[in-house]
């Protein structure tokens, strides 16, 4: 609990809340760019092979 509140002094706090609030965006992009680069590889390679 004492970690917590050191935290909470050097400001490690805010960044955390920055981290979250943030985080579930990021996610879904990145998550997006991963499946488009998949589908760009799998649609180039039945192209590559027809």
């Amino acid at each position: 609990m004492r970690q917590l509140e050191s935290l909470r002094r050097t400001g490690a706090w805010s960044i955390l809340d920055e981290a979250d609030r943030w985080s579930k965006p990021w996610a879904y992009g990145i998550s997006g760019l991963v499946s488009l680069a998949l589908w760009g590889g799998i649609y180039a390679g039945f192209h590559s092979m027809l």
